[in-house]
């Protein structure tokens, strides 16, 4: 073993990665003309559409070159090799072409809005605004891996999830002066779920560690996480 280790502790290991993201949005938007006092006409609106798509892609291969090799020096046949790391597969080799580690990534998610807002002027200087925007969102994540370090020869993983939310926002504005403006907001606030990766379900995960699986009354990890929301109080002064 002390033999093995050395021949193996100074070989070197290189991890490739490779990310890719592209993303698309496109709002459109229809408003009122702004608010003019002479004309009498005390509201302005404006009401909109949001669409988005992003698709991102992530890779990882990790390699030790030369570690067949240096068992192969030690007459290993590539069965022993499996029997030796405690390879489950013996069909496959535990590192092949010397990978030791691999991952794919993929999410796709979609996103659609629809807003609207409308300001009521009380006087020239005195504004109230009420707003709204429901979202919806669609992901998608999928994942592949493999390799020694995952204790399986290629396993998937997929999760979809969708998030929806409506969110209004009402406001105050006081013209004090030409530059000096006091507001007050009062909006809610929205953050979409996703995808949770699978973990190793370690006996610290299942049951034996603060914040384990059981304690939270889980058997095993959600595939996805909610969304969830606040509201934001506001009060200041632009001056």
């Amino acid at each position: 073993c002390a033999a093995l280790y050395n021949t193996f502790s100074p070989l070197t290991s290189v991890a490739i990665f490779d990310t890719t993201t592209r993303k698309t949005s496109e709002e459109i938007r229809l408003a009122s003309a702004p608010y003019d006092a002479k004309s009498g006409w005390p509201i302005t609106w404006l009401g909109g559409l949001y669409i988005a798509h992003e698709v991102a892609g992530f890779t990882d291969n990790e390699i030790t070159p030369g570690i067949n090799d240096a068992f192969a020096s030690y007459g290993y046949s590539p069965a022993q090799v499996n029997s030796l790391v405690g390879w489950s597969d013996p069909t496959s080799p535990a590192f092949p072409s010397g990978t030791n580690y691999f991952s794919t990534q993929h999410y796709d998610d979609k996103q659609y809005g629809a807003f609207g807002e409308l300001s009521y002027y009380v006087i020239p200087a005195l504004r109230l605004t009420a707003g709204v925007r429901y979202t919806l969102i669609d992901q998608e994540f999928n994942r592949s891996q493999g390799g020694y370090w995952t204790g399986v020869v290629s396993s998937g993983f997929q999760a979809k999830n969708t998030s929806h939310a409506l969110t209004p926002r009402f406001s105050l504005g006081w013209d004090v002066g030409a530059d000096n403006d006091i507001y007050v907001n009062v909006a809610k606030g929205f953050r979409e779920g996703n995808a949770n990766r699978p973990i190793p379900l370690t006996p610290c995960v299942v049951s034996t560690c603060p914040g384990s699986l059981q304690s939270l009354g889980l058997t095993a990890v959600p595939s996805t996480y909610s969304p969830d929301s606040l509201w934001n109080y506001e009060v200041g002064d632009k001056a």
